[in-house]
């Protein structure tokens, strides 16, 4: 039997590796209609009223309140507000409360991470050549596709578990903060590399590397903000040394 080769709902960029591999590439168990309504949503909102403004944003240092109201009003902000706190605001796209689950909020989250540049490797030349044909720079970004499919593998499993379990229980401890650390490392590395093939325009305010630039500014309120990751990999080792002896081990 011959398998199809691509999914039954693309969605998105279809350049290698620039999403999900669930929107284009590879089928999977953990989206339904409801998932792939509330990404559309979102990339809809964000690409209609946040992307074209947000470096105007930045670089007043503010946001309208009329777009703060907009926000708010369209449900992407109080998610995890109990529906009696929220009167008159439903949940992002129309979605029933009873259909919410983690991984809507993994979609939300995701399609608000964004980076939303493409462009460069096709566009940019060196040695007579756009970026993409040096093997040097098809390697970085083979590179961090490995670790990112893989680290968003992990993501999966981590909320398959709250789901199936109703909630996040003390076993998942350890694992969140090794995700939570390896996702650190991840937006490191993968900024670093934006910046190596960008040149000198990942380093500029604006233009073709300013998204690349605007990251590498937050991207350490991200990961300090979370906790530091020597403390973070103490706790998670702890804590799974403690639900180990409490499944039996001698450890």
């Amino acid at each position: 039997m011959k398998s199809k080769t691509t999914v039954s709902h693309p969605f998105g960029n279809p350049a290698p590796f620039a999403e999900p591999a669930w929107h284009n590439v590879l089928e999977s168990p953990y989206y339904n209609d409801s998932h792939r309504k509330l990404r559309a949503f979102v990339r809809d909102y964000l690409e209609k009223h946040i992307v074209p403004v947000v470096e105007e944003w930045e670089e007043t240092g503010e946001v309208p309140l009329e777009e703060i109201v907009r926000w708010a009003r369209s449900g992407l902000a109080f998610q995890d507000m109990p529906e009696k706190y929220r009167p008159g605001i439903g949940l992002p796209a129309g979605i029933p409360e009873k259909e919410w689950d983690i991984f809507h909020f993994i979609i939300l989250h995701q399609e608000t991470a964004r980076v939303g540049y493409v462009g460069c490797l096709g566009d940019r030349h060196t040695f007579r050549q756009p970026l993409f044909r040096h093997q040097v720079i098809r390697h970085k970004l083979a590179k961090m596709a490995r670790y990112i499919e893989s680290h968003w593998a992990w993501i999966e499993q981590i909320a398959y578990h709250i789901k199936a379990t109703g909630g996040i229980g003390p076993e998942l401890s350890s694992r969140i903060a090794l995700c939570k650390v390896q996702g650190g490392r991840l937006l490191e590395l993968a900024n670093r590399e934006a910046q190596q093939i960008s040149g000198g325009n990942g380093y500029q305010r604006g233009g073709i590397g300013g998204r690349v630039e605007q990251i590498s500014r937050d991207l350490r309120m991200s990961i300090v903000g979370g906790g530091s990751e020597e403390i973070i990999t103490d706790l998670a080792v702890r804590q799974e040394m403690k639900h180990a002896k409490a499944r039996g081990s001698k450890l």
